[in-house]
């Protein structure tokens, strides 16, 4: 994924992710800070900030700093702010009852 995860057979491995997030809670944090931040750790935890993940506000406690990610997000590169808005889009469809197609949420038949 974006050259982060090193290519294996099975992704679960507990401490390639447990050490992939704290890539992207260090980058996001560095970011948010004026830090120097790694690209490929900042471009998921931007993801996983408009994908509304809980881990994202857990690492964000304060209103302030939660504000800060936001601000970022949307000056973000234009691939980011076209996965926002599909998110948007899709998170609307579902609460206003539109669901997942007939593949179901994640495709297939």
């Amino acid at each position: 994924m974006l050259g982060v995860i090193p290519a294996r057979d099975h992704v679960y491995d507990e401490n390639a992710i447990s050490g992939l997030a704290d890539r992207v809670s260090d980058a996001l944090r560095n970011a948010i800070d004026a830090r120097p931040a790694d690209p490929r750790p900042l471009a998921l935890g931007l993801i996983a900030a408009l994908a509304q993940m809980p881990v994202v506000d857990a690492l964000f406690d304060s209103p302030e700093r939660r504000e800060a990610l936001r601000e970022m997000t949307f000056c973000a590169i234009e691939p980011i702010l076209g996965l926002h808005e599909a998110i948007q889009k899709h998170l609307s469809e579902m609460r206003s009852g539109g669901g997942c197609g007939a593949g179901g949420c994640g495709g297939g038949s």
